[in-house]
C-alpha cells in the first residue's frame, strides 16, 4: 500500500473511531490544497493532522498543524503506526485547561471546584489570583529566602 493510500485510510480509521461518536459529520478534508488544509472538516475549533506512518516526524507534524491552523483552532496531530493505538498532541496550555473543566474524577479536586458555584469557594477559603503570578506561561515566582 502506498503512503498517500495509508494516511487516507488513517484518517478514515481516526475519524470513525474517535470524532464521529462527538461530531457525526465529521468527514475527511478532501481540499486539502486550498487555503483549508486540515485534515478533518467539520470539527469546529479543531485543526487536525492526521499521521499513519511508522516513522513520524514529531517535530514536523506539530509545527505544519501549527501553522495550517486558522484563527483559533487548536492544532491537534493525531497519529498511530502498525500495531499501535491513536496518540494525539497538543499544546500543553490547552490540553490541561480542557482536562481541569472536564470534571474528570481523577482530578477530585479540581471537578468538585469546578461544580461548586464561586461564592461557594469563596466561603471555603479557595482564591482567585490575579496577576502576574496567575499567568502559568511566565516566569516562575522566585522561592529565595523562603522557607519551603
Amino acid at each position: 500500500m502506498n503512503s498517500r493510500a495509508k494516511g487516507a485510510r488513517g484518517e478514515r480509521e481516526f475519524i470513525a473511531r474517535y470524532l464521529t461518536p462527538f461530531w457525526p459529520e465529521a468527514k475527511r478534508n478532501l481540499d486539502q490544497f486550498s487555503d483549508d488544509k486540515r485534515d478533518v472538516a467539520k470539527v469546529a475549533g479543531v485543526h487536525f493532522q492526521i499521521k499513519r506512518t511508522e516513522r513520524l516526524e514529531l517535530w514536523a507534524a506539530i509545527r505544519q498543524a501549527e501553522q495550517e491552523a486558522m484563527g483559533s483552532d487548536v492544532p491537534v496531530v493525531a497519529f498511530r503506526r502498525n500495531r499501535s493505538g491513536w496518540y494525539c498532541v497538543l499544546d500543553a496550555g490547552t490540553f490541561v485547561a480542557t482536562l481541569a473543566s472536564s470534571g474528570l474524577s481523577f482530578f477530585p479536586s479540581v471537578a468538585s471546584r469546578a461544580a461548586t458555584p464561586a461564592s461557594a469557594q469563596a466561603d471555603r477559603g479557595a482564591s482567585s489570583v490575579v496577576g502576574p503570578e496567575a499567568d502559568p506561561s511566565g516566569p516562575p515566582q522566585s522561592t529565595a529566602g523562603a522557607d519551603v
